[in-house]
């Protein structure tokens, strides 16, 4: 799906964050420039991200996106 909507939009890999939780998002954050890993996520996933979040319910991941803007 992201690939279709980076497609669609003419979007090159730097202008997309993903960001996931677990490692059925690996694929994702594989496609996207800013990969971040929210949570308490697998060692997997850490490897497959350049930023982590401590937790999906804080402000982290919206600091992490206005950081990379």
């Amino acid at each position: 799906a992201l690939n279709f909507l980076k497609k669609y939009w003419n979007l090159k890999d730097t202008d997309v964050l993903a960001s996931g939780d677990q490692d059925n998002d690996i694929e994702m954050l594989k496609q996207a420039y800013y990969r971040v890993c929210v949570g308490n996520n697998s060692k997997e996933l850490k490897k497959v991200a350049n930023y982590c979040a401590e937790s999906v319910n804080s402000d982290e991941l919206v600091d992490i996106a206005e950081g990379l803007i």
